[in-house]
């Protein structure tokens, strides 16, 4: 697999430590930019785009194009709770990564009657993006771990992509790993956990699988 230092992260500060966890098949937690500070006018986009996979934990709306950070509880500054942190005109249409991007924003997938301008989505499938997983609705998770919902479907999602497998195969297999995770622990699914493994969709390339590992194999051969 890639280096994990060239993959990207991107969390809100009351998610942070739930964001390192699911990051850390991929990524370092120093790698993972916290919003607040961090917002769409001071944000490094220029290394999104040198980045093979990017994540991204941060709130969403069905109604606007943007993701936004949220302040965590002990900050008690006056900057704002909910800062822009991204949003559709910092992604490079000529750039050549991220090739696979996952997103936990509410309404990140949702994409009816949008364009790619409108739609962060769309933006990343406009540029490098070979694959975009994300919620079409809201997305649940956790604040601190043990992960749950959106946060630990991101983590088993990124586990497999870690060890070489193809987009489609490891977003079917997070899924289904997921639902037994669950049924072990509580027995049954409630309506978090079916809204999580419902919501979540992927558009792109199923068959995708990460530029090191296609290297890794033609170097085999």
């Amino acid at each position: 697999m890639n280096e994990k230092k060239m993959n990207y992260g991107y969390s809100t500060a009351i998610w942070q430590r739930s964001s390192i966890s699911a990051f850390r098949p991929i990524g370092k937690a120093n790698y993972i930019r916290i919003s607040p500070p961090y917002n769409a006018n001071n944000l490094d986009a220029l290394t999104i785009k040198e980045a093979e996979f990017a994540y991204f934990n941060l709130h969403g709306l069905d109604d606007s194009p943007n993701w936004y950070g949220q302040k965590d509880i002990s900050n008690t500054d006056t900057t704002p709770d909910f800062p822009v942190a991204i949003q559709p005109s910092l992604i490079d249409l000529n750039a050549t990564k991220p090739r696979i991007v996952f997103s936990e924003a509410c309404y990140g997938a949702y994409i009816i009657n949008k364009l790619s301008d409108e739609s962060l989505s769309l933006r990343f499938l406009s540029s490098s993006c070979r694959t975009f997983i994300g919620s079409t609705c809201i997305a649940y998770g956790s604040i601190y771990p043990p992960l749950i919902g959106a946060d630990q479907f991101a983590y088993l999602f990124w586990n497999l992509i870690a060890k070489d497998y193809t987009v489609g195969d490891a977003y079917i297999r997070a899924k289904m790993n997921l639902m037994k995770s669950i049924l072990r622990r509580q027995g049954y699914l409630d309506g978090e956990d079916q809204k999580t493994l419902l919501s979540f969709v992927m558009y792109g390339d199923p068959l995708y699988i990460s530029d090191s590992s296609q290297e890794d194999r033609k170097s085999v051969v």
